[in-house]
């Protein structure tokens, strides 16, 4: 049920955490936000993007030490040979 009120206080909460540095609480109520149904504010909109491209920087670095893994196994390998 999309109840205006509870919608209104959520975005306030949501704003006094980030106002505070409460990245955790942030992302829930980001999260219950999203999942009432209501229109995202343009904060909640930049909120939402930063941690998306918080988690793809992420997933690139894991990507990146792999690959970086395999390249010096291979490199070592061609050596010996």
């Amino acid at each position: 049920m999309n109840n205006p009120i509870r919608n209104w206080w959520r975005s306030q909460q949501f704003k006094l955490s980030l106002r505070r540095g409460d990245i955790r609480r942030a992302t829930q109520l980001l999260q219950e936000i999203q999942k009432s149904g209501a229109r995202l504010s343009w904060l909640e909109k930049l909120f939402r993007d930063k941690l998306q491209l918080e988690r793809y920087s992420q997933e690139y670095k894991r990507q990146t030490e792999t690959l970086s893994k395999q390249l010096t196994e291979a490199s070592v390998k061609l050596c010996i040979r």
